[in-house]
Order: structure tokens, then C-alpha cells, then sequence
């Protein structure tokens, strides 16, 4: 089952080191990912800094365009009335990160299955983070690849 998993931090450089962890854990073999993008917002900043890592290889499983849906719709647009329910992306998931993620923070999101998750958040164990983790079932998994594939 594909997992969305979002590590929140309580500084703006937080999400860059857990990057870090993430790609050499990819690059020895041990985890693999579908996709991952990173939030870092700076105090002085109006909006964040937002960017698509993609995978060790160069390969992305979604566009840019689902990326920037998701900070627009969890970081930078008024209060959420409907979101993408039909691609697994609820309100509640949304209000939370709105409510979370804001100046002086960053995070890291990260696309990919359970297991991967669970094996990050072992080697992520000593870090001062906050997780989310939002499962997608096969409906909306296959429901977020076709209407945000490249």
C-alpha cells in the first residue's frame, strides 16, 4: 500500500538533514521511494521554499503539479473548504498540516510504501520530528497517478 508520510520539523533546516538520511538509505538499497518533496519556510518569508526531490535515480513517480497542489492547498490557500478527496487528499490531512507547517519549520515528504515508512522512522528515531502518515488505498493510488502523472 503507497504511503504518504510528512516529517515535520521545528527548524528550517530540519527537513534538509532528514533528506540526507533518506537518499543514502535509497542509495545503499535499503529503502526505496516513489517520490519525495521538500518544505523548508524561513521566518522572514511570506511563502515557503518548496521543491520535488524525485528519487536517487532522477525519477519521479508524480508531477510538479501534484506537489504544488498539495502545498497550495495545505500552506498557502485560505482555510480548506473541499480538497481532492478522489486522490486520498482529506481536509482533516490538510487543516493538520495548515496547523503545523508554517515560519521557522520545514518538512519532508516522502511517497512510498509502508515498509520504506517504517524503516525511515527507525533510522529517523533520534531526530525531534513529527510524522504523518496518510495510506493510500489502491483506488486512490490509482486515482493520484492518473490525474497527476507526468
Amino acid at each position: 500500500m503507497t504511503t504518504l508520510s510528512i516529517w515535520r520539523y521545528e527548524t528550517v533546516d530540519g527537513a534538509e538533514g532528514a533528506l540526507r538520511i533518506l537518499e543514502r538509505l535509497q542509495h545503499r538499497g535499503r529503502i526505496a521511494i516513489d517520490d519525495a518533496a521538500l518544505v523548508a519556510w524561513d521566518v522572514a518569508e511570506r511563502r515557503p521554499r518548496t521543491y520535488q526531490t524525485g528519487t536517487v535515480d532522477g525519477t519521479a513517480a508524480l508531477s510538479g503539479a501534484f506537489w504544488g497542489l498539495l502545498f497550495a492547498l495545505a500552506l498557502l490557500l485560505p482555510e480548506p473548504g473541499t480538497s481532492a478527496p478522489d486522490v486520498g487528499l482529506s481536509d482533516g490531512l490538510l487543516r493538520r498540516l495548515r496547523a503545523r507547517i508554517g515560519p521557522g519549520t520545514s518538512a519532508l515528504f516522502v511517497l512510498t510504501d509502508h515498509d520504506a515508512t517504517d524503516r525511515l522512522r527507525v533510522a529517523l528515531a533520534d531526530h525531534d520530528v513529527e510524522l504523518f502518515v496518510h495510506r493510500l488505498d489502491p483506488a486512490q493510488q490509482t486515482a493520484l497517478r492518473s490525474a497527476f502523472a507526468g
